[in-house]
């Protein structure tokens, strides 16, 4: 049934409830409605020219307003902020990402990554502005310009807002199932209430949240197991991993790349010049974690090598060449 929001759940009668007062019975029921954009209470979010980024018609009117502007600020710099700026630039902008972190991707990259990433960005035309936290729109009734908190000042003609997701979490509150920042859900992706069950970026399961592909598909595959035989499947996590395509350069960003223990085993190679960045984290001389800037050929070998999970002590000194 489409165009037809259902905002609430009777847990109690087992219906769903929409704005269309359609009601319809179910036996099991399962929530995948995803995540919303996180726009920040910056100031003067009602003025011409800003814009956030979540449909098609977004895009498609993003693009259009380049046309017209004559520097675009790209507040965010996840993947959609640098991939907008790319994009932009593209079509003739001149855009600037600026970001309150102090660097690019921090879930994908370290900071020496993000370095690479940044001078690779730069001399595509892409300017980066770090630590940047946003405090106003400036402009009458058009966005003129982005002002951060500490008073610095950037021009421009066009704003637009990536500054991640948030979870949908209103059908479980306005139905009595358990939420934090994501609905929870047990090892059978079940919610607080029997019979309904969530998957995907709307849910967190101890602890655990991941607004990726790998996450969803895991977590949809429990939940249908489930909702046709209940206790057939657990769920005990996902390797986190992406694999994109940012600005045009190779990333990927797999298992562990943040260790918080002496115990890891961390190996670097570094090319500003050529943007090539790989990182790899091992434990017991198995590789657990990596990351691979700018090298295709380079980020297989470090999957293929994790998910076997083998001792590589006779090969890790050799582990960046691209062969």
């Amino acid at each position: 049934m489409l165009s037809t929001p259902v905002f609430q759940i009777d847990t109690d009668t087992k219906t769903v409830i929409s704005t269309s007062q359609d009601y319809g019975r179910y036996d099991s029921l399962l929530i995948a409605v995803g995540s919303r954009p996180f726009v920040p209470p910056f100031e003067g979010l009602h003025k011409n020219n800003v814009h956030v980024i979540r449909t098609l018609d977004d895009a498609l009117d993003i693009r259009d307003a380049v046309k017209g502007a004559g520097r675009e600020i790209v507040v965010g710099g996840g993947i959609l902020g640098i991939e907008l700026a790319a994009a932009m630039k593209e079509v003739g902008g001149e855009p600037i990402v600026v970001d309150n972190d102090d660097r690019l991707l921090p879930e994908q990259l370290d900071a020496q990554g993000s370095s690479v990433l940044a001078k690779q960005l730069e001399n595509k035309g892409i300017q980066v502005l770090f630590g940047f936290e946003g405090k106003e729109i400036t402009g009458e009734e058009d966005a003129t310009g982005f002002v951060s908190k500490q008073g610095d000042q950037i021009v421009g003609d066009l704003v637009v807002i990536a500054t991640g997701v948030r979870s949908n979490t209103i059908i479980a509150k306005n139905s009595g199932i358990k939420f934090n920042k994501a609905i929870e859900v047990d090892e059978h992706m079940q919610t607080s209430v029997e019979g309904i069950f969530a998957a995907g970026d709307c849910m967190e399961y101890n602890n655990q949240w991941h607004g990726i592909i790998p996450w969803a598909t895991a977590t949809a595959r429990i939940a249908a197991q489930n909702m046709l035989d209940f206790g057939s499947a657990k769920f005990e996590s996902i390797t986190p991993s992406n694999q994109l395509k940012v600005a045009g350069i190779d990333l990927t960003s797999i298992g562990v790349i943040h260790p918080d223990s002496p115990d890891y085993e961390i190996l670097v190679s570094v090319d500003t010049e050529n943007g090539k960045y790989f990182k790899a984290v091992l434990k017991d001389d198995v590789l657990v974690g990596g990351i691979s800037l700018g090298s295709r050929k380079i980020a297989l070998k470090l999957r293929s090598l994790i998910m076997k999970g083998e001792n590589i002590s006779d090969i890790k000194q050799t582990l960046f060449e691209d062969v």
